[in-house]
């Protein structure tokens, strides 16, 4: 009887242990919360100043139909992203470029006809992406 009671508490103490040993440390509850608290913010002024430029950005177009707009910010890049496209009704043109908000640039183009480019090139030079690839490099900066 005593050497199973033994046994039960000394597999009791090493289970405690090891749970001890594996659990985060209060540094480590400290350190994650800190860049949750810089990350936070950011997304949520991301949202808002993704919102108004694409708010902007359409505002200067010829037509208003058609375009939509998501927004991301980016820990990676540390920046916010807005992917603004343009599909207009019974049409086979579409426009979509993936800006850098906060640097008031585009960082990848896509313009096609009947879902071939229209150009080599696009602003500043950047290639004229097939939806394929666009999308690619797109999902590949909102994932982070």
């Amino acid at each position: 009887m005593i050497n199973r009671l033994a046994a039960l508490v000394g597999v009791g103490l090493l289970i405690v242990g090891y749970l001890l040993w594996q659990s985060p440390t209060e540094r480590d509850r400290q350190e994650k919360t800190r860049g949750q608290e810089i990350v936070l913010p950011a997304k949520a002024d991301c949202n808002i100043r993704g919102v108004e430029y694409f708010n902007d950005y359409i505002e200067n177009q010829a037509t208003v139909e058609g375009w939509s707009g998501e927004y991301h910010f980016s820990s990676q890049l540390n920046t916010c992203l807005a992917s603004i496209s343009n599909q207009p009704f019974m049409s086979d043109f579409s426009d979509t470029r993936v800006f850098d908000v906060y640097e008031n640039k585009i960082i990848l183009y896509s313009s096609l006809y009947k879902n071939e480019p229209v150009s080599q090139t696009g602003p500043n030079g950047l290639e004229n992406l097939s939806k394929e690839k666009f999308d690619m490099q797109k999902n590949a900066l909102f994932t982070d």
